[in-house]
């Protein structure tokens, strides 16, 4: 995935909130991005935001350290957070 922001303080972050879209566009697993190291995130769903006319997911990489990242158009994306959830289990139990 392609980084395309950092931004290193809670009051950026909420300033970037602010320009998303108000509800996800839909869900990635988490599982498609573990590439990308997120000490702080346990869900097993990461939602897409619209930014800029981007679909975006955001992720705090480090302690006070927000990465924005495009999602990639070959990336599998799921309408519900449950679906995503499910595929996310599916895929994990496979890999054993």
């Amino acid at each position: 995935m392609k980084r395309i922001k950092r931004i290193r303080s809670h009051t950026g972050y909420a300033r970037f909130l602010a320009e998303t879209s108000e509800e996800p566009t839909g869900y990635l697993a988490r599982v498609q991005i573990e590439e990308i190291p997120s000490p702080y995130r346990y869900s097993p769903t990461v939602a897409i935001d619209e930014w800029n006319g981007k679909q975006v997911i955001h992720l705090e990489t480090s302690h006070r350290c927000y990465d924005v990242f495009e999602v990639h158009p070959e990336l599998l994306r799921f309408k519900t957070e449950d679906a995503a959830a499910d595929w996310h289990v599916r895929y994990c139990k496979k890999s054993r």
